[in-house]
């Protein structure tokens, strides 16, 4: 197994244990004998903003939601869920990375209140606090964030894909890769 992908899984359950009292879902799936089992994860936060796992989020794709990428311009440069919108909830600088202080201007630039989202990040939490955020609200912390987006801004229809890019890329589901890449 990956152990940065394990790393990475780790991480966000013990953040979404933290930051949330209710139930966190995760499961494995093996898939034809592969090492890498797929990764699903699904948690209902109290506040509104639902996340889902891979599968479900394809599956509203399918059906005409619209993905919000939140990971850095780098990182969707790198490879991204097809027909994503990108609007960066962090920026790298040199000094690391630093919130996107106009993410919920730039994201009522590119949806409208009425608009089906799904939000994705690299592992599900930075998505987590941007979906609450463009829910309803502007606290420093991401998960009054997201509310705050979810709520005070309007959007009502938002959910979070639990797992991100990460989960998305390891359940083989196809994606945009960089231009240099489909040679």
């Amino acid at each position: 197994m990956d152990f940065s992908y394990l790393f990475y899984l780790i991480v966000l359950i013990f953040f979404l244990q933290i930051s949330s009292s209710s139930p966190v879902t995760v499961a494995t799936v093996p898939v034809n004998n592969l090492q890498q089992p797929k990764l699903l994860i699904s948690l209902e936060t109290g506040d509104g903003v639902v996340s889902i796992n891979v599968e479900e989020a394809k599956e509203l794709l399918s059906s005409g939601h619209l993905y919000l990428d939140v990971r850095t311009i780098e990182e969707f440069d790198k490879g991204h869920v097809d027909n994503a919108i990108n609007v960066p909830y962090m920026f790298s600088t040199p000094e690391g990375r630093v919130k996107n202080s106009g993410f919920v201007e730039q994201v009522s630039f590119e949806f409208k209140k009425e608009d089906h989202i799904v939000v994705g990040c690299q592992s599900g939490v930075r998505s987590l606090y941007a979906a609450e955020g463009i829910c309803g609200g502007s606290d420093s912390s991401m998960r009054t964030y997201i509310y705050s987006l979810h709520l005070l801004q309007g959007y009502k229809n938002v959910k979070n894909m639990g797992g991100g890019y990460l989960a998305w890329v390891q359940n083989g589901i196809t994606v945009t890769k960089p231009k240099d890449e489909l040679k």
